[in-house]
């Protein structure tokens, strides 16, 4: 904590504490898969592919649909989830409307389910008019 002042701006650090709304929780058994990702888990995998979404539309909702579970499944995603946020302790408005988190067990699982279903990503990734997408290589030690 001490040296956090040299790396951090804290007086532009924003928060966000959500419930958790999970759409897809692993893969779909009903497509053929490979035996790794036939067994995928995102607690068990040393490392995944995420793409995170930060909504900042200011009171809209207008950024998730029924369509969602379907986007991500027509783009190979094995868990979707989206994030809406909690109350603040302080009584302030969330600095974001919510989040979506899309997970994938490879780069290249990722690269596939882009390019077989390229229309459910561009529904699903700009339907907020306003975010922050961040494409992350998750790693557990």
């Amino acid at each position: 904590m001490p040296d956090e002042a040299l790396f951090i701006d804290l007086s532009a650090l924003k928060f966000l504490v959500t419930v958790e709304d999970v759409l897809v929780s692993g893969p779909d058994h009903c497509t053929s898969l490979s035996p790794g990702d036939a067994a995928w888990y995102d607690d068990d995998r040393a490392v995944n592919i995420k793409v995170i979404q930060l909504i900042q539309g200011r009171g809209s909702m207008a950024w998730r649909s029924d369509e969602d579970a379907e986007l991500g499944r027509q783009i190979g995603t094995l868990r979707h989830v989206c994030c809406t946020p909690v109350p603040t302790p302080d009584g302030s408005a969330p600095h974001f409307d919510g989040a979506h988190e899309l997970w994938w067990p490879t780069r290249s699982a990722f690269q596939e389910g882009i390019a077989k279903a390229p229309r459910a990503w561009v529904d699903l990734i700009r339907r907020p008019v306003d975010a922050i997408t961040l494409l992350v290589q998750a790693k557990r030690k």
